[in-house]
């Protein structure tokens, strides 16, 4: 179902008056993963993204994935996360939470061309695309949404889905730029707090 939308997208059919459009600019597609608990959403990926997204072109869509996953913000959001609890942690709950995050989440953009500035992006991407997607990753199963960053938690917050799930975290993008995750910061207990409820959450999945 995700799969057959990407095509829509990829076509651009619906792209020509977005501030980004660039038709030489490949449309990042994640591959699903077979049994998708969470959409996991951030807000773009940057131009120095796609010669790594086309190197893994190559590979089955497993494998693409998991090559994906790993060099970029699914992963950069489980370090954010270890630095943030350190020793305190539940190293078994942390580990499971890790597995079902790369083995069971759908990640996507808000954005779907990859951008050059930072601080740059289009809702006009977002209300062409992205609601209907997430749809879509409800229907296939998903419970779970996670946003990365005000942006898109802004955008979910005022997009009613026609499709109900069960849970949205907020968190903040785990960018080293990101000041949020600073012990300093004046969100940082209730960003722990979101985080811990997540692991929690996650744990008591079958």
């Amino acid at each position: 179902m995700l799969k057959e939308y990407f095509i829509k997208i990829k076509n651009k059919e619906k792209c020509y008056n977005c501030s980004f459009y660039n038709e030489d600019l490949p449309i990042i597609e994640i591959p699903a993963p077979k049994n998708t608990l969470i959409v996991l959403i951030s807000r773009d990926s940057t131009q120095s993204f796609i010669p790594l997204y086309e190197l893994t072109n190559k590979y089955e869509s497993e494998e693409k994935r998991l090559m994906l996953f790993a060099n970029a913000i699914p992963n950069s959001l489980i370090v954010r996360i270890k630095r943030l609890f350190g020793d305190e942690i539940d190293k078994e709950a942390f580990l499971k939470f890790c597995k079902i995050l790369f083995d069971q989440t759908y990640w996507t953009h808000y954005n779907k061309c990859p951008t050059r500035i930072r601080k740059k992006f289009s809702n006009y991407c977002a209300q062409n695309w992205l609601e209907e997607e997430i749809n879509k990753a409800i229907s296939n199963g998903a419970k779970i949404i996670v946003t990365l960053g005000s942006d898109v938690e802004k955008w979910l917050n005022q997009t009613k889905l026609k499709v109900k799930v069960e849970h949205v975290i907020n968190l903040p993008h785990p960018s080293g730029l990101s000041r949020k995750w600073n012990k300093n910061n004046e969100e940082f207990k209730k960003i722990k707090k979101d985080i811990t409820e997540f692991i929690d959450l996650l744990n008591n999945f079958p």
